[in-house]
């Protein structure tokens, strides 16, 4: 008697680990999958604005920088007193199923900038990215940085 009631205890302890052994297996799916991951889309870009005339930085203005044409509030940056300015890398949040790069992926190789009082101008930076990013990133999972240096900008 005492082993039938040894044996039905052991039995309902294995059912008792069996389910918590599930549960901690999609706890930990979800968990995982609830992370998000960044496919990086266009890269960092760093430049600086010069005014073609005097060969002098567009300093502290604020124009359209984008790798878009759209008209976004959040494209317009103001360069820095050196002409300088920071283009944060265009990405796109992910958690389980990965997003098809080849529908997300409408770049060019070029940004798009206006200033106010100047001519727009399309620049293409793929020179810089390829010069500075060697190794190919084919899963887009690696932020790049490309440094264009000096944009100059001519008067309208």
């Amino acid at each position: 008697m005492k082993k039938m009631l040894l044996g039905s205890y052991l039995y309902l302890e294995f059912q008792k680990m069996k389910k918590l052994t599930i549960l901690t297996l999609i706890f930990s799916f979800f968990l995982i999958s609830c992370t998000p991951n960044i496919a990086y889309i266009e890269p960092e870009i760093i430049g600086k604005i010069y005014n073609l005339d005097d060969n002098k930085p567009i300093k502290n203005t604020a124009g359209y920088i984008a790798f878009y044409l759209n008209d976004n509030k959040e494209n317009y940056i103001t360069t820095n007193r050196d002409g300088g300015f920071y283009l944060a890398p265009h990405t796109e949040k992910y958690f389980f199923i990965k997003p098809n790069l080849r529908e997300l992926y409408m770049g060019t190789g070029q940004i798009y900038i206006q200033f106010e009082g100047y001519k727009s101008k399309i620049f293409d930076y793929t020179n810089f990215y390829q010069e500075q990013n060697p190794s190919p990133n084919p899963d887009a999972k690696k932020l790049e940085k490309v440094n264009i240096g000096v944009i100059y900008l001519e008067k309208e």
